[in-house]
């Protein structure tokens, strides 16, 4: 007896592997493995067998290209609507070229062999082999894949049935060309031991910089079960960490102690098993100068008003800009002492309630600076976690130069209504990161979306068709440098155009259906307003503007230019010029007008002319 070791005693495990693919087969193996524990009187089995039952399929049909819904139907047989198949043979389930839409469902079924009574748990594991987990929809055991995550011990009698392990995989209908021509692997495996072994784990200390991945662990909490001294302990992962009350009753899940000490939860579950009747267990607790960031996770505490808490006047901080708090909300004042701020919600975050719970997300209106109190490090972030749904602010962070990237918001999936807000100090690139297409050297593709821009500078590309192809541009405030070519309905509210370029417009309608300049100022060298365009119907509004030509003329050029491409299809032009104020500039072609040229001499048929109230044609 005294040779037998601890680690003799070993767990059976059931390890299934998921591999599925959008266009390439793969397949998931199902296996099992047994040990057995040898005592001195007589042999103890611990084992268990699975099997898969109750594969179904279906596939979507009718589906909305705008919405991305359709209608599930519910399939007979191993083939998907389009092709794809489900198969399990030999112990193998092999999905082979799902589709957007086609998702199956299935149980492992567990039969429980062993002699003695065991525990058991659910272990999932990473995703490998390929990214397609991030468009996959899986379902383990009622919960969602978010990462590798351990369930809780459970424990059955000997030879008692273990419940099956329901899953549902699916690719959604959202999935898009990404996606396509992936793998990836799941594992999930179904840990047994004998009953008597202890399902608490040691809790841990981190002394320097860490990333910990959280897949669920159960230790007592009477210095925290995660415990920071020094250095940055980054939480990621989806588990459970269950703090344990000890014996002088306490039952911290996280404690970071110190001024060198941090921790950034990002995700998890946090919860307690108390045994006490104190009526303060601290959850998450930051003494001595620490800092904890919470980003993510689920947090019940026992004594709700005690779920996150700092040492009074140790010069603490708890940052929150996620996470859900039973009957806890991080924006009220709780037991800090007053005047201080211990437990913040940054401006930019708010706390919605629903029920018991109370969830900290970010306001519609966000913003961006290079991280700071919780805002997000780039434009690029911004834009992307934006809202769909109604108008999103986003403010720009002080003399900050930034560039609107192509294709960021373009399209129906990514289109938004977006507003960037700055101080007069900004600089909005529109033309660094794009790509000539379609005769333009810097050509901006935001289709379906509606951009406004307030106070800041604007710089555009410098040649021909150079612009933002979107649905509606807003201009207020703004300075705006360069080649603006306009693909879709534009307001510009007092602005100024700065053109030092030797031969272009500040303005092409081209593509512009309603187009309107109020206060706005002109200063070029002789090119302003262009409105041309081949079989285009544009109307233009230009009210309280005021148009200078540096060059005094010498550009031929009146303020507003208006053609066509006479290749004998006709534009629709309706013009409305009011209190417009012009310096400098040259008699415009077939009008003897600063203010107006007619450069093909567009008939009264295709061009619809008033000047201060007055019908010109």
């Amino acid at each position: 007896m005294k040779s037998m070791k601890r680690n003799v005693i070993v767990s059976a495990f059931l390890a299934i592997a998921l591999c599925l693919s959008v266009v390439a087969g793969a397949t998931f193996a199902l296996f099992t493995s047994s040990a057995k524990v040898n005592l001195s009187i007589t042999s103890a089995t611990v084992k268990v067998s699975a099997d898969v039952e109750n594969l179904k399929l279906y596939s979507t049909t009718e589906v909305n290209p705008a919405t991305n819904k359709g209608k599930k139907q519910d399939l007979t047989g191993n083939t998907f609507l389009l092709g794809g198949t489900a198969n399990f043979t030999d112990g193998v389930l092999t999905l082979d070229r799902l589709a957007p839409g086609d998702g199956v469902t299935f149980d492992i079924k567990l039969t429980n062999k062993s002699n003695i009574d065991v525990k058991y748990r659910v272990v999932i594991g990473e995703a490998t082999g390929g990214d397609l987990a991030d468009a996959l929809d899986i379902t383990v055991n009622g919960d969602k894949y978010e990462g590798a995550i351990n369930t809780e011990w459970n424990e059955v009698a000997a030879n008692a049935d273990i419940p099956s392990v329901p899953v549902k995989v699916e690719l959604p209908v959202a999935a898009d060309n990404d996606y396509a021509e992936k793998t990836v692997s799941l594992d999930i495996t179904v840990e047994v031991v004998q009953a008597s072994i202890k399902d608490t784990e040691s809790a841990k200390k981190f002394t320097r910089d860490t990333e910990y991945k959280l897949t669920g662990i159960k230790a007592s909490g009477g210095n925290g079960v995660l415990r920071v001294t020094y250095g940055t302990l980054t939480i990621n992962g989806v588990g459970t960490l269950k703090a344990v009350e000890s014996s002088d009753h306490y039952a911290m899940a996280i404690w970071a102690n110190g001024a060198n000490s941090k921790v950034i939860i990002n995700g998890g579950k946090y919860v307690q098993e108390i045994t006490g009747t104190d009526t303060q267990y601290d959850l998450i607790y930051a003494s001595d100068k620490a800092t904890i960031e919470i980003y993510g996770g689920t947090f019940q505490c026992a004594t709700p008003q005690w779920t996150l808490n700092c040492l009074d006047n140790s010069g603490s901080k708890i940052y929150v800009m996620g996470g859900k708090f039973y009957k806890f909300n991080p924006a009220e004042p709780h037991v800090q002492p007053e005047g201080t701020e211990e437990i913040i919600v940054p401006e930019g975050y708010e706390v919605k309630k629903s029920g018991d719970w109370y969830s900290v997300v970010r306001k519609a209106n966000v913003a961006f600076d290079a991280g700071k109190n919780g805002a997000y490090e780039t434009l690029n972030d911004a834009i992307t976690n934006a809202s769909k749904d109604g108008n999103v602010s986003i403010k720009l962070p002080a003399e900050s130069t930034v560039t609107l990237d192509n294709g960021i918001a373009n399209e129906s999936a990514k289109a938004k209504d977006l507003t960037f807000v700055g101080d007069g100090t900004q600089i909005m690139d529109v033309a660094k990161n794009t790509d000539a297409h379609e005769g333009a050297t810097h050509l901006n593709y935001q289709r379906g979306s509606k951009f406004t821009f307030k106070n800041m500078t604007i710089v555009n590309g410098e040649n021909t068709y150079d612009g933002i192809v979107c649905d509606e541009l807003v201009y207020e405030n703004c300075t705006i440098t360069g080649v603006t070519t306009l693909y879709g309905k534009a307001t510009f509210i007092n602005c100024t155009f700065e053109n030092d370029m030797a031969n272009q417009y500040s303005v092409w309608t081209w593509g512009g259906t309603d187009v309107k300049f109020e206060n706005c100022t002109f200063n070029t060298n002789g090119k302003a307003i262009l409105l041309f365009g081949e079989e285009k119907t544009t109307n233009l509004t230009v009210n309280n503007c005021k148009f200078i030509d540096r060059n005094n003329g010498t550009a031929g050029k009146a303020a507003v230019e208006i053609g066509e491409a006479n290749y004998g299809k006709h534009n629709n032009f309706t013009v409305t010029l009011n209190n417009n104020t012009v310096i400098g500039h040259a008699k415009g072609k077939n009008t003897e007008s600063t203010l107006w040229a007619n450069k093909n001499n567009m008939s009264a048929e295709y061009l619809s002319l008033t000047i201060d109230g007055t019908e010109v044609q």
